[in-house]
């Protein structure tokens, strides 16, 4: 996904379609929540000890950090973080609509 890679391959194969695969995409978007979050944490004591709340998929949360990720989700806080992780979520979904056999 570097722009040299995409670089060389349009140049060299100008007729190849480029692909991204999912782990690779979920990858940039994880780096991308976790960098949001980190910065935020600095001023909103809340997000500490929060990161894998933001990481992982709601399937693999404990009971805790899916009682934490509820309180973000209820509160009124306007936090970026929040933001971050609806934009990763509403990611994941749009995957898994194309991906599924009714698609």
């Amino acid at each position: 996904m570097s722009p040299t890679f995409i670089k060389g391959v349009k140049e060299n194969l100008p007729h190849a379609e480029i692909t991204f695969d999912k782990f690779h995409i979920i990858k940039l978007i994880n780096e991308a929540v976790d960098q949001v979050r980190r910065e935020e944490a600095h001023d909103s004591p809340l997000l500490k000890g929060t990161r894998f709340t933001f990481l992982k998929n709601q399937t693999n949360l404990t009971e805790k950090q899916k009682a934490i990720k509820e309180s973000f989700s209820l509160s009124k806080l306007n936090l970026r973080s929040i933001r971050a992780m609806q934009i990763r979520e509403a990611f994941q979904q749009i995957y898994q609509a194309e991906s599924s056999p009714n698609h």
